[in-house]
Formats: structure tokens, C-alpha cells, sequence
């Protein structure tokens, strides 16, 4: 029992030799390539074309929007969904 510990400990040494000259704690990794940016929005942060919406949907997110002028926000109101074309829900009122 005792020549197979005595064995097993002189191995792990060495194999710990083995496996760190493979890559040395000195050199930098290599880093990834830089994902994609894009500035568009996605499709869903959009009103449906052609239309003036406070409120709209694609059947997975709903947003809405203050104004012509304002940032609309976005929201899920389901984990399941399907998917469909944009669709105005409430029309934006006139300017006053």
C-alpha cells in the first residue's frame, strides 16, 4: 500500500511539471474578437411603420411612449410568446 502512495506522490509532481509548461503564467491570453456593435434599435423598440402609437406590440414585448419626441420603454408580459408583425394597440393623441 505504502509503494503505491509512494508512487502516486512522485508522479503528481511531475505531471504537474508537464501541464504548466503548457502555458506560462508570463504571456497574456489571447482575447476574443470584439462582438458587433450596432447603434440600430430592434425591431420591436419601433412603432409599426406608417403609424403614430402611444402603445404597440409584437405579440412578445409591449411599449409605450409618451410622446412623438420621448424614449419609449419596453417590456415582456409573458415568458411564452409568438411573435407577429408589429401592431398599434392605442393610437398617440393629437398635439394640443
Amino acid at each position: 500500500m505504502a509503494n503505491k502512495f509512494t508512487r502516486s506522490a512522485m508522479a503528481l509532481p511531475l505531471l504537474a511539471a508537464l501541464g504548466g509548461a503548457a502555458v506560462r503564467a508570463e504571456e497574456p491570453l489571447p482575447l476574443p474578437d470584439k462582438p458587433a456593435t450596432t447603434t440600430s434599435e430592434p425591431s420591436w423598440f419601433t412603432p409599426p411603420e406608417g403609424a403614430a402609437c402611444r402603445q404597440w406590440s409584437d405579440g412578445c414585448h409591449v411599449c409605450i411612449q409618451s410622446s412623438a419626441d420621448a424614449v419609449p420603454s419596453c417590456s415582456t408580459p409573458a415568458i411564452a410568446c409568438v411573435q407577429t408583425a408589429s401592431r398599434c394597440l392605442e393610437p398617440l393623441p393629437a398635439p394640443q
